[in-house]
């Protein structure tokens, strides 16, 4: 599991902070990996609104969709993913299908033919909802120069993505860093 824990102070009001947050539109202008957010379930964002995010992790996309786990107006924001995939290991089926398949293995070499194989399912298993699990908190606390906007991450990942753990972990603090840097900047300069 990766665990991810930073906050920043930003010279504006937790009831500003929190409106500039939890409109799932400005997700994208904030961060870093997220190429694009469409809501899903109508009207203002509540605790189950739903949203598919479209980021970009390691060169690839990846497709989830999420969903408001818990909101407090000024205090509290947590979404996470929620998990629609009917098979979270999308991944086993082409791993049984590339082991009877040895003709394969013979045309391209073996190495080869292991390395298209995992390729493949790389990309199946990334964009499945399956393989990463996540739930990120923010939560806001009024200081004498503002707000105090701390983050809370956890994620998990599944199955073969276990693999890169090490990888992922770095690039998820390293984007929480920028993530919360971008997020003073915009808030400080819109309101």
């Amino acid at each position: 599991m990766i665990v991810i824990k930073d906050s920043i102070e930003i010279s504006r009001t937790p009831q500003q902070v929190y409106s500039y947050v939890v409109d799932l539109e400005n997700v994208p202008r904030w961060q870093p990996a997220v190429i694009e957010v469409k809501r899903l379930t109508e009207g203002p964002t509540r605790v189950g609104s739903q949203f598919r995010e479209v980021a970009k992790m390691m060169g690839r996309k990846i497709r989830t969709t999420c969903e408001i786990k818990r909101l407090d107006p000024g205090k509290l924001i947590a979404f996470g993913v929620k998990d629609t995939s009917k098979n979270p290991y999308p991944w086993k089926r082409a791993v049984r299908l590339s082991l009877s398949k040895p003709c394969c293995s013979r045309v391209l070499g073996a190495n080869r033919f292991r390395q298209a194989q995992s390729d493949r399912v790389f990309r199946g298993a990334l964009k499945s909802d399956g393989p990463l699990e996540y739930e990120t908190t923010y939560s806001l606390e009024p200081t004498a120069a503002g707000t105090r906007l701390n983050i809370n991450g956890h994620f998990r990942t599944k199955g073969f993505l276990r693999l890169l753990e090490p990888i992922i972990k770095g690039q998820v603090r390293k984007e929480s860093k920028e993530k919360l840097a971008k997020m003073k900047k915009v808030i400080e300069e819109i309101y």
